[in-house]
């Protein structure tokens, strides 16, 4: 299965390692959007209006692409992009 996944990597020009860091940077970017999400509907809950659960509902989907795209984009100059 390593196999099949380095494989993965090199059709896309990419090292096992700089694979494997870019997948992680992406997650983290996904992490860090589900923390934010999580934060602005806890506040929603205990404020009187509903503007934060508004902003909260309208930026969910954006930032579950941006943030973890913006980490991939943050890793890709510190990659080596050589497939040995």
């Amino acid at each position: 299965m390593l196999a099949e996944i380095s494989s993965v990597f090199e059709r896309l020009g990419l090292s096992l390692q700089s694979g494997v860091i870019l997948v992680l940077a992406g997650s983290l970017g996904l992490l860090i959007a589900a923390a934010i999400m999580f934060v602005m509907k806890r506040i929603a809950l205990f404020e009187k209006t509903s503007l934060v659960a508004a902003i909260a509902a309208r930026c969910a989907a954006p930032l579950r692409f941006l943030l973890p795209v913006m980490g991939m984009s943050a890793a890709l100059p510190g990659l080596d992009t050589s497939t040995g």
